[in-house]
């Protein structure tokens, strides 16, 4: 006979927890180009809040459903190995966004995050950096990642201090929204020693591929 007080304390061990503040957990998975109603939203909700460090965020203002679907579908469909995208949802609505890319090293990787209107201030983008973090280093095996703003993006700034990356200097870069000055800020947390080889993630994402730690091993 089944007992049924043995499996309600395994469901509750396994349940969901709700994120800081909220009433629903969080959910973390890679942008799908049905994303795009719900991406429209967030982008027309936000503009103004984001246009300052985000130029696509700026030019935003006049893209009617067709740009907002493109902008969506080039970042779902892209063939660069160092580039992924990742959307934050509580309750089912996208509350950010989180983001790879290349940074001049082969075996680094560079975080860059926004945080949607109503929802800055909560912990979701230090949520969202530790996550991808997480994924750099246990499934793609980057043996570094690295965070960079501009710096007068003090908010951007506190998220790597708060997750103990090292300081790695300053550079001049291009500077294409309003409010930057092409003055930037690098941040970097190596690979915590210890840790297995990276999982290469395969199409779907149930399943996993060989284990890898440097892109010229897949």
């Amino acid at each position: 006979m089944l007992d049924t007080r043995k499996y309600l304390d395994i469901q509750n061990e396994y349940k969901p927890v709700n994120f800081p503040g909220y009433n629903h957990p969080a959910e973390f998975r890679r942008l799908k180009p049905t994303d795009t109603l719900a991406i429209s939203k967030v982008i027309r909700k936000s503009r103004k809040s984001l246009m300052n460090y985000l130029e696509w965020a700026d030019k935003s203002g006049n893209w009617g459903f067709p740009q907002i679907q493109k902008w969506v579908m080039d970042h779902v469909k892209n063939d660069d190995f160092y580039r992924d995208h990742f959307v934050f949802l509580i309750n089912k609505e996208i509350v950010g966004m989180c983001s790879t890319a290349p940074v001049g090293d082969p075996y680094q990787v560079q975080l860059s995050y926004w945080v949607a209107d109503g929802h800055q201030g909560k912990g979701i983008g230090t949520a969202m950096a530790r996550t991808i973090e997480d994924y750099a280093f246990r499934v793609i095996g980057w043996s570094a990642v690295q965070i960079c703003h501009d710096a007068t993006n003090r908010a951007s700034g506190k998220i790597p201090q708060k997750l103990g990356y090292e300081w790695n200097g300053t550079f001049e870069g291009d500077n294409y929204a309003r409010s930057e000055t092409g003055f930037w800020y690098s941040w970097i947390k190596y690979r915590p020693e210890g840790l297995p080889p990276g999982i290469l993630q395969g199409e779907d994402p149930e399943y996993f591929s060989q284990a890898v730690t440097r892109p010229e091993e897949i």
